[in-house]
């Protein structure tokens, strides 16, 4: 919110809710992802582990970044 930004605080807000369902078995349910783990099972698992943990400490940053304070 740029508006934030002019009254010296942060800008940035997540408005999102925190995720609700398991990531792993959120991908899939998507073609793409239940078909690698169809054709390459253990290369699936590795890759859906790094990408769990990816987009958690994604949210976890955004969640950091929407608490910080405005320093001037």
């Amino acid at each position: 919110n740029p508006e934030l930004k002019l009254e010296n605080k942060n800008p940035f807000i997540l408005d999102s809710k925190s995720p609700s369902l398991n990531y792993q078995e959120f991908i899939k349910n998507e073609v793409r992802y239940s078909s690698l783990e169809i054709s390459a099972p253990e290369r699936a698992k590795m890759i859906f582990e790094t990408a769990e943990k990816q987009a958690k400490d994604k949210y976890d940053c955004l969640l950091k970044l929407a608490q910080l304070e405005k320093d001037v």
